[in-house]
């Protein structure tokens, strides 16, 4: 700084404390996917994707691509979207997981770790999600394709609706009792935590489970990296969640491409 400037005598610049109601604008979730490139990216991402196949959890390449699931499947459409008639009143019951031919709502995998699938039997039952209706429910392969496809929806726990969860520390679910309830539980997110879609989330009865967990982990396979507990109220708030293409899977989720 030049000798002589007199940094007291500097005006602070003069902010609007209202933006003008000629600039204001609602940001829906249709115009803030545009504002994202969400029309032409997506489109661009998802024929992408289907030409070339997706990577999914650590690195390996899913045989199942997005909206191009396991035979016996059906990709998202319109049956994927929230129920159009009365939702429930009261809390929504939890639905037994329909492991033999379910796929995901958001991403178009299949909700079973396919057979011969190199993380192994059970990789992405343990991230399984569903948000119930009461008459019906969606299904989700991880937490993340869950309350991503909430946000795009406009669904939330309590409204009508219910999300239960897969214990990631429990056996398989093989009944709608085996799923935890998405107010009670504790989540875990782990920056090496493996996961569906690399979402990074994992349910846990309580915060003592989660903490055991990690523990355990550590000591068996190695550390997690960086790691934060949160209730169904933070993930609600933080969504959507970052998965793998996020964006194009928003993009349809909304309609913007097909």
């Amino acid at each position: 700084m030049s000798q002589g400037t007199d940094r007291s005598a500097a005006q602070p610049e003069t902010v609007p404390e209202t933006v003008p109601e000629t600039a204001a604008e609602h940001l829906d979730r249709r115009t803030a996917l545009r504002r994202l490139g969400g029309l032409a990216l997506g489109a661009a991402l998802l024929g992408s994707a289907h030409g070339q196949g997706m990577m999914h959890g650590r690195g390996t390449a899913d045989p199942a691509m997005p909206g191009r699931p396991m035979a016996g499947g059906a990709g998202p459409g319109a049956a994927d979207a929230p129920p159009s008639g009365p939702r429930a009143t009261g809390r929504p019951h939890a639905h037994a997981a329909p492991w033999d031919h379910a796929t995901c709502a958001f991403c178009g995998m299949t909700i079973a770790t396919p057979e011969g699938f190199p993380q192994g039997a059970g990789f992405r039952e343990r991230t399984y999600a569903q948000w119930s209706f009461g008459a019906e429910a969606r299904h989700f392969e991880s937490i993340g394709c869950a309350l991503s496809w909430a946000y795009a929806h406009g669904v939330a726990d309590g409204e009508g609706a219910a999300l239960y969860l897969a214990g990631y520390d429990a056996p398989v679910a093989m009944h709608a009792a085996d799923l935890l309830d998405g107010r009670a539980a504790t989540f875990l997110w782990a920056e090496r935590l493996p996961t569906s879609m690399m979402a990074r989330w994992g349910a846990f009865a309580d915060q003592g489970a989660a903490a055991a967990f990690a523990a355990a982990h550590e000591r068996a396979a190695g550390p997690l990296g960086r790691r934060r507990y949160a209730d169904l109220t933070f993930l609600q708030d933080q969504a959507p969640l970052p998965l793998m293409n996020l964006i194009p899977l928003l993009a349809r989720a909304v309609g913007l491409v097909g």
